[in-house]
């Protein structure tokens, strides 16, 4: 596994997420204080949010600076690390249906897709239980 860890502080994230900013009207630094929350980064930069939803299901974002298959190969590495170190159970995930890189990237994941949704915009719901999880990486 690659060298991921649990990150704390706005500073030590923002510049991943400071191009696409998926907090709406949500304080980031108020975000980093739920403790529920959990923000891991990988020695690459690469940042993946995992936004408390309800018990032991967390809503996913993902901020790469990796392309390609170093990309796959850290959100692999993200989910292992989440699945195995911490509560969860399932990651959900809204894809804007305009980013088709992105929904390719969580069907490659083994997230399974649930329709359309209309949030801020038409979005594809995306779902991985971690049972699922174990199936595909067991």
């Amino acid at each position: 596994m690659g060298n991921i860890k649990r990150v704390f502080s706005y500073e030590e994230i923002s510049e991943a997420v400071n191009q696409r900013y998926p907090f709406g009207d949500i304080n980031p630094t108020d975000w980093l204080k739920e403790p529920h929350n959990i923000a891991l980064k990988n020695d690459k930069g690469d940042v993946s949010l995992f936004q408390y939803s309800q018990d032991k299901v967390f809503i996913g974002h993902y901020f790469f600076f990796s392309r390609g298959r170093e990309a796959i190969t850290a959100a692999e590495e993200f989910l292992e690390e989440l699945f195995t170190k911490y509560h969860v159970e399932v990651i959900q995930g809204w894809t804007p249906l305009l980013n088709r890189k992105a929904r390719w990237m969580s069907k490659r994941l083994g997230f399974k897709s649930y329709g359309v949704i209309h949030a801020a915009e038409a979005c594809e719901l995306f779902i991985m239980t971690k049972q699922e999880w174990k199936q595909k990486y067991g």
